[in-house]
């Protein structure tokens, strides 16, 4: 069993070297593997190798579990067409708002995503959203007091997290997967 234990471990550990995740073939295909490997260990008269398929079947199933686990995440990743385009959410505050000098920030749980009335598909749950007073324009125009679980309509341009590659700071890019925000953004005026 120790050894199953330390095989997941491995695999896990594995997993967060590889530049691309496996597909479900091969994740598939692993798993029929771990099955196969755990299943000759019982039957396996010497301890030595029983000891090794049963590492083999851990690390088989660290690989799957984690991979599988990252997958269910990174699947709400906003498609690149809509990258850099206004549309329009239907949602609530899902956060307390941070307010700054010229603005606020807040996370918004997305309810639907419209671009000229017809729905949008592939928008993430969840966003974080700025909101910056006289945005675009000379006249400051005041940012309205956004409170948590109102339900707003917003114009908004969304892009993907991008975070700094300097291996000693804040990995921001990381910190919005754990928060589970998948894109970022700022309201745009309605005109």
């Amino acid at each position: 069993m120790r050894s199953a234990i330390a095989g997941f471990v491995i695999g896990i550990a594995w997993l967060q070297f590889q530049a691309k995740l496996p597909d479900y073939i091969i994740l598939l295909l692993l798993f029929a593997g771990a099955i196969l490997a755990g299943g000759l260990s019982r039957w396996s008269r010497w301890s030595t190798f029983s000891f090794a398929l049963r590492l083999i079947c851990g690390a088989l199933l660290g690989v799957v579990w984690a991979s599988l686990f990252a997958l269910y995440y990174l699947k709400h990743e906003l498609p690149n067409e809509w990258e850099g385009r206004d549309i329009t959410l239907v949602g609530t505050i899902d956060s307390l708002p941070y307010s700054f000098e010229r603005g606020v920030r807040f996370n918004f749980a997305v309810e639907r995503a419209i671009d000229g009335g017809a729905e949008v598909i592939g928008v993430p749950p969840k966003v974080a959203l700025s909101w910056h007073a006289g945005f675009g324009t000379e006249s400051s125009q005041p940012v309205p007091e956004v409170k948590p679980g109102e339900r707003w309509q917003l114009t908004v341009r969304l892009k993907r997290p991008h975070g700094n590659a300097n291996p000693d700071g804040f990995d921001y890019e990381a910190w919005l997967l754990e928060q589970g925000l998948r894109a970022t953004g700022y309201v745009r005026p309605d005109d």
